[in-house]
């Protein structure tokens, strides 16, 4: 239509004029010449898709620098998660299990697995697993340990963290250790019963939901 020559003028009614008319902006009109003379490929709406080897790598990361050991591939997932990296649970077992190795005889050997006289834990399935992969089972007393099992939960993640991979000089390195795992423990670690959030998020949460159903 710019390119159109007036019949009183004989001359181009141009852009100006055209937009000004139409009511658009003059950039609209370039930027519409722009793709007419240089289409591009429609893009792919959604999070970017890695490749395994640069999901390998986000992975290995997370693993070289770890707030607490042994964490399992679910939280491996939520962390990916926090950083902006999308993927699925299920690539990120794939890949741990290719990096780790696979399921075979003697995979675990040498190591001692505790357990209660449980049907589960006594039954000769379990007991043939375990001594497939390599572990020494090693029963506890019976009707020991008892007690709530998620505290339980905590001091075994208390002991793996901390008890076991360190030697204390005394009761106060013990105590100010104890104090920075408390800490460290409420602000970075994360549980799957509570949506993957930490217990301070959790609880702020629950602070919130308190004060609007107030």
């Amino acid at each position: 239509m710019s390119r159109t020559v007036s019949p009183s003028s004989n001359q181009p009614y141009g852009v100006a004029r055209v937009t000004a008319v139409w009511n658009l902006a003059r950039s609209s009109f370039y930027a519409a010449r722009q793709r007419e003379h240089h289409p591009r490929e429609p893009e792919k709406r959604g999070p970017k898709v890695r490749s395994d080897e640069e999901l390998v790598a986000e992975i290995r990361g997370l693993l070289a620098k770890p707030i607490f050991m042994g964490e399992g591939y679910r939280k491996i997932w939520a962390r990916l998660r926090f950083k902006g990296v999308r993927t699925s649970k299920d690539r990120v077992l794939r890949l741990l299990r290719e990096y780790f190795g696979a399921f075979s005889a003697g995979a675990a050997d040498g190591l001692k697995l505790r357990h209660d006289h449980g049907s589960v834990y006594m039954s000769d399935d379990f007991q043939t697993e375990i001594k497939f992969l390599g572990i020494e089972p090693s029963p506890a007393f019976v009707r020991q340990p008892e007690g709530n099992g998620c505290i339980e939960r905590f001091f075994r993640t208390l002991k793996e963290q901390v008890l076991w991979v360190r030697r204390f000089r005394d009761l106060e390195e013990l105590r100010a250790a104890l104090i920075e795992f408390r800490d460290r423990y409420n602000n970075h670690w994360i549980l799957e019963r509570l949506d993957y959030r930490t217990p301070t998020q959790a609880r702020r949460d629950f602070q919130l939901e308190q004060e609007v159903a107030a």
